[in-house]
């Protein structure tokens, strides 16, 4: 019988979720990254005129260090997140050398379902926090409510215990089911 597959094209059905997942996730990583570049790149062109302004003129602008503040915030958490999506976080690495590889993947299995659990705490806890500013309902500022500053929160904590979900899943589908031994889940 002669196959139809093109060398690109899935050779069956359980192939295509994690075809079409990686599209997305090289989506949002990019669109990430080319938000926490423009974050970054505004915080030092706005600190360097905060410099500038009280250096010459005495001076600086009032709304200016408490932006710098939110920015801090919100390029933490979007670093944090893409750390997460390219594999590149904080990690112990000593059950490299204390552990054989088929338990060694057993526990990455289990590291990445405890980080999604965690991970999804935070995310409801920031959640709730952010209910209760949009239900106070006050601007803080440029005239934006402050639940909009905090809106990071959520949404960090829910993609990095999505991105860890799912690599628990890719994990659990390439190393149980295949019983394919790949170097590791990176989802770029």
């Amino acid at each position: 019988m002669e196959s139809f597959a093109t060398p690109n094209s899935p050779e069956n059905v359980t192939d295509i979720f994690p075809m079409y997942f990686e599209t997305i996730e090289k989506i949002v990583s990019i669109t990430e990254e080319i938000l926490l570049s423009f974050i970054l790149t505004a915080m030092i062109l706005l600190s360097c005129l905060q410099i500038f302004l009280r250096l010459f003129f005495d001076g600086g602008l009032n709304w200016a260090d408490p932006l710098l503040r939110h920015m801090v915030v919100w390029g933490g958490l979007l670093g944090a997140l893409l750390a997460v999506s390219q594999h590149k976080h904080i990690s112990i690495d000593i059950s490299d050398y204390l552990l054989s590889k088929r338990i060694k993947k057993i526990a990455d299995l289990f590291i990445m379902i405890i980080s999604s659990i965690v991970c999804g705490v935070l995310c409801y806890a920031s959640w709730g926090f952010l209910q209760s500013e949009i239900e106070f309902g006050s601007t803080t500022l440029l005239n934006i409510p402050s639940w909009g500053w905090i809106s990071i929160f959520p949404a960090a904590f829910g993609l990095m215990s999505f991105r860890y979900l799912a690599g628990a899943s890719f994990l659990s589908y390439r190393y149980l089911i295949r019983r394919n031994s790949p170097e590791g889940f990176t989802p770029q």
